[in-house]
């Protein structure tokens, strides 16, 4: 079976405590994967089916990058929303229908994080519906930060968490707990650690199913017929 591998980064609270993990493709070929879609599926598949979201995460959160496509492919449909949370990339272009699709998913339960953020008037529609809004420290400057804080928490959604991202040293850390920033989340604290797995295929997955349907009590013969 083929090696595969899924980085995970800590999320922190404002006590310093794990609060989630941000989930990150890893790969044990030498090539790298710039494809954003690929990189998502083979987190999610490889978190779900190889190694397991619970063993990944230790039942906290998951934060997951979804490109545009991934949103407007309803991708998000097939995970649980107590343990994913959406995170919409910075490049993704905000139209009707990915509001549409983002009302939805908060509709079900969904959490929706605006990652690298940079204020745009073309985002306000998002900002107001988003649970968490990333600041990157290390590509902004501590006044562009105070400003993009102020103005959001004051006009567009004062309801909003705010995570800061990337933060690698401690004056960092002083100026997030300052303002008064929810998450925390940098190479201060640690970097992405990778945790491994075997990549079942699919006459082991089906396998697998049709002996965990036949342990059960009442076994369903209809749905092992369809795994077959």
């Amino acid at each position: 079976m083929e090696n595969i591998m899924v980085g995970r980064q800590p999320i922190l609270d404002k006590k310093e405590k794990l609060f989630a993990y941000e989930l990150l493709f890893r790969s044990s070929q030498k090539n790298v994967i710039n494809d954003g879609e690929r990189a998502t599926a083979e987190v999610i598949t490889n978190s779900l089916e190889s190694i397991g979201l619970g063993n990944l995460t230790q039942d906290k959160p998951a934060f997951i990058n979804f490109t545009s496509k991934m949103i407007k492919s309803k991708i998000p449909d097939i995970l649980s929303s107590e343990s994913i949370y959406i995170e919409i990339l910075e490049d993704v272009e905000v139209d009707s229908e990915i509001l549409e699709i983002c009302r939805e998913l908060k509709n079900e339960g969904f959490k929706i994080v605006l990652d690298d953020f940079e204020f745009k008037e073309s985002l306000i529609d998002l900002i107001k519906i988003a649970d968490i809004i990333k600041i990157d420290f290390l590509n902004s400057t501590k006044r562009e930060r105070k400003r993009t804080l102020e103005l959001i928490r004051n006009k567009y959604n004062s309801q909003v968490n705010f995570l800061a991202e990337k933060i690698e040293d401690y004056s960092d850390l002083e100026e997030a707990k300052k303002f008064n920033y929810d998450y925390y989340q940098g190479f201060y604290f640690t970097k992405p650690d990778i945790v491994s797995g075997k990549k079942l295929e699919p006459l082991q997955m089906s396998y697998n199913s049709i002996l965990k349907e036949l342990n059960k009590d009442n076994p369903n013969f209809r749905k092992i017929e369809k795994i077959i």
